[in-house]
């Protein structure tokens, strides 16, 4: 239905936009601005190499701009 379809743009749209808070906080967390603990660090690592970097935020970048399909 036209509702249903609504609906899943408003979810991509929240998706994305919480997507690209992840990636002004790895920004921050990177450049040392502001570093990112407990949790927040863990999801930021997105790679799971150990570290968040420039990395992680070119992986989320990538998704948002439907580049990849997976983080």
């Amino acid at each position: 239905t036209t509702e249903g379809t609504a609906v899943d743009e408003e979810d991509q749209v929240a998706e994305e936009a919480c997507v690209l808070d992840a990636v002004v906080l790895c920004l921050n967390h990177s450049s040392k601005k502001s570093l990112l603990t407990g949790d927040a660090l863990a999801a930021a690592d997105v790679n799971r190499d150990g570290a968040v970097n420039l990395t992680d935020v070119m992986r989320l970048m990538n998704y948002v701009a439907k580049k990849s399909t997976t983080l």
